[in-house]
């Protein structure tokens, strides 16, 4: 058996301890094995993914980076008041409110030819959802949003006759009171010296404009002067405005 000789140094003396060569390779063998396995060991830590946060995103191009982190360090050291954001955020959602509670909204109401109806049933007219035409007056009520104030009202209409015209008026009535609103309170209307063709005729002069449903009811009035298959009318829109 080949014995090998081993000095070990243990304080101030040494120690002679002596093994086999079975047993030196086994332990080399063994710290071999030990010392690879160590290696082979890949360290991991926790792959937690955070989200995206708009605070961090320094340069506000979407994404965290290194340009933000170059942005902080050049910030490195400086010191300053800090802000609320809470209340920053809090602030700018009030201010927001309170503009678009001074900005008017627009709403619009929009009437068919196929709503008026003849004043007399002896009167000549044709109608469909978007063609009225005939001879003599036609009416219908409107319905408009309480406290809303009007600001247009738009008439598309056809006139390709030489003698002939039309005229669309917007009433209105005070049926507490029982008297009539400012006649009229709006109105257009074409003439009989020639041939415009389809043409959008509007008038924004609207008077007694600020909607009043508990107190009036309002109307619409077409009036042709002939039945012309020339002559005739395709909508009517009425625009408003009303406060947040």
């Amino acid at each position: 058996m080949n014995v090998i000789l081993l000095v070990c140094f243990r304080g101030e003396g040494e120690v002679i301890c002596m093994v086999t060569r079975k047993d030196l390779i086994i332990a080399i063998l063994s710290t071999f094995c030990l010392t690879s396995t160590l290696f082979m060991i890949v360290p991991t830590r926790s792959q937690t993914t955070y989200p995206y946060d708009p605070w961090e995103d320094l340069n506000d191009d979407g994404k965290i980076d290194l340009y933000d982190a170059v942005m902080l360090l050049n910030k490195y050291g400086t010191k300053g008041t800090p802000i609320n954001k809470t209340a920053l955020l809090l602030n700018l959602q009030q201010r927001v409110e309170a503009l678009e509670t001074r900005t008017p909204k627009k709403g619009y109401v929009s009437i068919s030819p196929a709503a008026f109806t003849p004043q007399s049933n002896t009167q000549t007219y044709y109608k469909y959802s978007s063609y009225l035409r005939g001879q003599g007056s036609f009416n219908t009520g409107v319905q408009l949003p309480n406290g809303a104030t009007l600001i247009k009202m738009t008439v598309l209409l056809i006139d390709g006759s030489n003698n002939g015209r039309v005229e669309v008026l917007l009433m209105g009535f005070n049926i507490t009171e029982r008297y009539p609103l400012t006649i009229p309170m709006a109105s257009v209307a074409t003439t009989d010296l020639g041939q415009p063709g389809e043409v959008l005729l509007y008038d924004d002069t609207i008077a007694d404009a600020v909607v009043d449903n508990k107190n009036c009811e309002y109307a619409l009035y077409a009036w042709f002067t002939r039945d012309d298959i020339s002559l005739y009318i395709q909508s009517v829109v009425l625009e408003y405005e009303y406060p947040q």
